[in-house]
């Protein structure tokens, strides 16, 4: 039988609908998902209104094979306020056929605006029996399918306390245990047999039953690992056994697998009591039942799985230095929904795929295909959206993809510089084989450091028998003076393993030319016995030498010597003196240094009279907090200072390289911390992560700022001038761990003294999803958010998760969506508007080892909210183009000025409005000139001509609308 098609039901007033709510309901659910910011429908809520944000109760309806079901025309919806109002609801039923019985079809639906969806339970028309096992009495799809079926069961389960009496059988508790789950998932909940293998109890039911033909069928989950194996059989009144199912399996080792139906007919020769057992059929696994039901004849139940194929996305993941088309394919017949937000796509929620769409910035696409209100599994495709610049950097792209002159990534990963005739060499690990093994050592050169010109890969598999099948990393290069030759030093390893902690040396008479091979070696191999053995030492007496993994080179400026540091074994560094030429080192002259404190990736200059050395711990290819030392005589191994932490916790996502010196115009040096940010999936899309470092006779700081730059002529660096507002501010969560309150994130603490695992100083949740959030004090145009996460090292996790901008508190409005993020450690937002309260709300962190929840692991370190720039002083003087912010806008000066911003629209000052996707606001104070792009009242226009404090809109006016 096929449904009568009518597009979109809307159900009349004797529509039966049974709703549930599944854990808390109506005004306390929406309260919930507002104060958390986590919405149920396609977007975030901005007004405190009446705009639908949830369903208040879950729907559940049943009907009968093969009939389009009575589905209810309004829905209780919470609001954006916290309230609820009853919608009416269109139900999107055009696909469905409701013919698969016993089947649960997801049904989407519109409830004004606000995607909803409603399980339907599909029964025989002849249904006697219809148990949702377990203890509960009702649960919604019990309650569901009695509202349209005449069942003998007058509950959802209980026990039989009688021979004739229907029920489960459970003598004692010895039989069976029950099992918790969403009761409104029929397959959630049920009853395991006490047991295993031989003692394995069996699952039985007593049903009375009429005498003829009956069609019984059964629903199975696995609910842990299983296999497990079981047979269905039915002992009628009169003690003949009729098996309906001889072996059923059940398993967690596929979503198909997990569940499982059962069903048969059986003959009644006579009335009475009947029994349904479930018993072990093979294995160990004791068996399962989620529910059952009876149905008065020959029912034909199809108790294959319904399996829908995930839809194909087009293009992949990947980056993409441009704009992309995307399409999506799906199975025939199938429909698709699709996110951009972060969110997942279900039946009901996510935009719903009609044609090719078009991607401008980075987003992860998630797809499902749906066929018969059944959902496929998630497909998922990763854009990485980097435009190359048309006109080259002028700033420096900080952890994002950085380009070369020809438009490619560049392939430089722990790389080494040198400063040489104008020019400015990078050479680097080239990893765009997505591998640790060595595929090239890559050489750029720019004379303004941010613009690299790729030259060639100067050394590589093929340069020597030696490097065929190896890892090569972290190179760096040098020059000598004394022989004029380039030298060329990097970290040789065998392709299966890190045991032999080798250096490997090679030479070029010219920068970019064919460097030769000279050697890979442990220094002191033959002469010095260390506990770490070398699997390629060929000697026989255990002295191997010095391991030496993560290292550096660099020449003192002032005399031309030249060292090599490194990781010596996991718990110490060593320092050595380079051989006159810098193709050796002098192991006999080294001193171990950081004893113990299991340093590695050095990265030294010479600053002033010191050498100054950052490192950072040992995390693999995962962050961790670096640390800071100097001395004034390197050649005295006490003469180093103390190791302090410098950056943040996770040193803004990256590891240590080089650090660059630039020398002013006026004779002083600016100095540049040079980190990679590893992407441990992709090593080819692991970015940099150049900041300018401080430094005063207070020591070093390394700040973040997102965006700078350096004029290499001048050697002046720059950046934005974004106050930090949020540090010592009034800060609440939803819930605190006693001892880590949410003022710890706001507390201007950002290092971790932890060497290895945990962070020192964080606010912990009590659970996740949770929300933090700060009070600024007064409203603020703002620019972004850092967030420094707790992070453990060896179980590095990272959070998805959305920040809220208020101005009274009460009402919030989604500025960032990170629900997408897979970015561990550090993070950074631009925000826009003007806001006082700022909040995060985490829904989900995830360990980036292995998928899993860590929940336990949940906690922040630091929450920094940057303003737009400083606040207007009375008084001050400020020039042309300065910026600041006063009574909550952000203000330009056109020209010298002390006035107070907001005066007069034709005053010295402009208020700047832009819209969160970049777009400028129109304001009457602010001067726009030919072709600039502004947007007003939502709509969007270009000035035709110069033009000030005249509104968009007029027909004869300077704008005109984009789309005339």
């Amino acid at each position: 039988m096929s449904p009568t098609r009518t597009g979109r039901v809307v159900a009349g007033p004797h529509a039966r609908p049974v709703t549930h709510a599944r854990s808390v309901t109506g005004a306390a659910l929406v309260a919930a998902l507002v104060a958390g910011g986590i919405t149920a429908g396609a977007g975030a809520a901005t007004a405190a209104d009446d705009t639908p944000v949830a369903l208040a109760e879950a729907v559940s309806v049943a009907t009968t094979s093969g009939t389009v079901p009575d589905l209810p025309a309004q829905v209780e919806v919470g609001t954006a306020s916290g309230g609820t109002r009853t919608v009416p609801v269109d139900w999107q039923v055009a696909d469905l056929r409701f013919d698969r019985t016993y089947a649960t079809y997801a049904v989407a639906g519109d409830a004004a605006g606000l995607a909803v969806s409603a399980a339907v339970e599909v029964v025989p028309g002849s249904v006697e029996y219809f148990v949702d096992s377990g203890p509960a009495a009702s649960t919604p799809p019990y309650a569901a399918v009695a509202a349209v079926a005449d069942l003998r069961n007058d509950a959802a389960d209980r026990r039989s306390t009688a021979p004739d009496a229907w029920g489960y059988v459970n003598e004692g508790d010895a039989d069976v245990g029950a099992r918790s789950g969403d009761v409104a998932d029929k397959d959630a909940t049920g009853w395991w047999a006490r047991g295993r293998a031989g003692t394995s109890r069996p699952i039985v039911y007593r049903l009375p039953l009429d005498a003829g033909t009956h069609t019984v069928t059964l629903g199975f989950e696995e609910w842990w690992s299983g296999p497990r194996q079981m047979k269905v059989s039915v002992v009628a009144p009169d003690g003949t056994a009729t098996v309906v199912a001889p072996s059923v399996t059940v398993s967690n080792a596929s979503a198909t697998a997990r569940n499982a139906v059962a069903s048969g007919t059986v003959e009644l020769a006579q009335a009475g009591t009947a029994q349904v057992r479930v018993e072990i059929a093979g294995g160990t696994e004791a068996p399962v039942v989620s529910w059952l039901a009876v149905a008065a004849g020959e029912v034909a139940v199809d108790t294959t799985p319904f399996v829908v194929e995930a839809p194909t996305i087009t293009p992949g993941s990947g980056l993409y230095p441009a704009a992309q088309e995307v399409s999506i394919t799906a199975p025939e017949g199938a429909t698709v929904r699709y996110t951009t937000d972060g969110t997942v796509p279900t039946v009901a929620h996510g935009t719903r795929y009609t044609g090719p769409f078009t991607l401008a910035t980075s987003a992860t696409v998630r797809a499902v295909a749906v066929d018969e209100g059944v959902a496929s599994p998630v497909a998922r495709s990763v854009l990485d959206i980097e435009p190359v610049p048309a006109d080259g950097y002028d700033t420096v792209p900080v952890g994002r993809t950085w380009y070369d002159t020809d438009g490619n990534p560049i392939q430089a990963h722990g790389g080494g510089f040198l400063e040489k005739d104008g020019w400015y060499y990078w050479v680097g690990e080239n990893k765009s084989h997505d591998a640790a093994s060595f595929l090239g050592v890559s050489l750029y050169r720019s004379q303004d450091l941010v613009n690299w010109e790729y030259v060639k890969d100067i050394l590589t598999p093929a340069s020597h028998p030696e490097l065929a099948d190896c890892k090569v990393e972290r190179p760096k290069l040098l020059y000598n003076d004394a022989t004029d030759t380039f030298v060329l030093w990097g970290h040789w390893e065998t392709a299966d393993s890190y045991a032999a902690s080798h250096l490997v040396v090679a030479t070029s008479s010219t920068v970019d030319g064919d460097y030769t091979f000279l050697d890979h070696f442990r220094p002191g191999a033959g002469s010095v016995h260390t506990e770490e053995a070398d699997p390629t030492y060929t000697g026989d007496d255990e002295r191997w030498g010095y391991g030496s993994r993560d290292f550096t080179v660099f020449t003192d400026p002032d005399t031309g010597q030249g060292y090599l540091v490194g990781s010596q074994d996991h718990l110490s560094m060593r320092l050595y003196p380079l051989t006159d030429d810098y193709t050796g080192v002098d192991w006999e002259a080294s001193y171990p240094l950081f004893e113990g404190e299991r340093r590695e990736a050095p990265a030294v200059a010479k600053i002033g009279d010191r050498f100054v050395m950052i490192t950072s711990g040992q995390s693999g290819w995962y962050p961790n907090q670096a640390y800071v030392a100097s001395t004034t005589d390197i050649t005295d191994p006490d003469a180093w200072s103390d190791l302090e932490p410098v950056g943040n916790n996770t040193t803004y996502y990256s590891q240590p390289t080089n650090i660059m010196s630039v020398t002013r115009a006026d004779g002083g040096t600016e100095h540049v911390y040079m980190g990679d940010r590893w992407d441990a999936g992709t090593l080819g899309r692991s970015t940099y992560v150049w900041l300018p470092l401080e430094v005063d006779d207070d020591g070093i700081t390394l700040d973040f700022r997102p965006t700078w730059s350096l004029d290499t002529t001048t050697g002046a660096v720059s950046a934005p001038t974004t106050p930090l507002v949020s540090e010592g501010r009034e800060a609440t969560s939803s819930a605190a761990v006693a001892g880590r309150p949410a003022s710890a994130a706001v507390d201007g603490v950002v290092t971790n003294l932890n060497r290895s695992g945990d962070s020192t100083n964080y606010f912990q949740p009590t659970g996740v999803p949770f929300t933090w959030q700060v009070d600024l004090g007064e409203v603020l145009p703002l620019d972004r958010v850092d967030l420094a996460w707790r992070s453990w090292n060896g179980s590095e996790t990272y959070a998805r998760y959305t920040v809220l901008g208020s101005v009274d508190g009460v009402t919030w409005e989604r500025v960032a969506s990170r629900l997408d993020n897979t970015t561990v450690g550090f993070t950074s937002d631009e925000l826009a508007g003007a806001w006082r309260h700022v909040r995060v709300a985490v829904e989900q962190v995830v360990n980036d080892h292995n998928g899993n929840d860590a929940s336990w692991a949940a906690g922040l370190v630091e929450v920094q909210v940057y303003a737009a720039a400083d606040a207007w002083e009375r008084g001050a003087t400020y020039d042309t183009g300065d910026e600041v912010t006063h009574d909550g806008s952000l203000w330009r000066a056109g020209w010298w000025t002390r006035d107070e911003p907001g005066t007069g629209v034709w005053g010295s000052w402009q208020e700047i409005a832009t819209d969160a996707d970049g777009v400028d606001r129109w304001t009457p104070s602010r001067v726009f000139d030919t072709g600039d792009v502004v947007r007003h009242d939502g709509v969007t226009y270009r000035a035709r001509w110069w033009t000030r404090n005249q509104e968009p809109g007029s027909r004869n006016g300077p704008w005109q609308a984009t789309d005339a």
